[in-house]
């Protein structure tokens, strides 16, 4: 957007999961993209389950946090928090190996 906010859109998938829910915050951050994966890596661990989005596109879940974290190689990172207790996770997600 001429702003330099992004817009992501959800598919219909995504949308079904969160009717209902109440996202209770969001923020994003620049980086380059292989420090933006060691930096959460070493800050969050390792994700309890993750997705591609799309080629550019990946999303870490970390349920027992209420945190998913977007990153993406052309858009930054985008987080948003649940609390752990309302936080479902998606359809079409890769559970972590032990």
């Amino acid at each position: 957007m001429a702003s330099g906010a992004t817009r992501f859109t959800l598919s219909p998938d995504d949308k079904a999961a969160l009717v209902g829910r109440r996202i209770t915050a969001s923020a994003t951050c620049r980086a380059t993209r292989v420090s933006r994966r060691i930096f959460f890596r070493e800050r969050l661990g390792e994700p309890a389950a993750w997705r591609e989005i799309d080629e550019h596109s990946v999303q870490w879940l970390y349920p027992e946090l209420g945190l998913t974290l977007l990153l993406s190689s052309e858009d930054g990172a985008v987080f948003e928090y649940a609390a752990p207790r309302d936080f479902v996770l998606p359809a079409g997600v890769a559970l972590a190996e032990p």
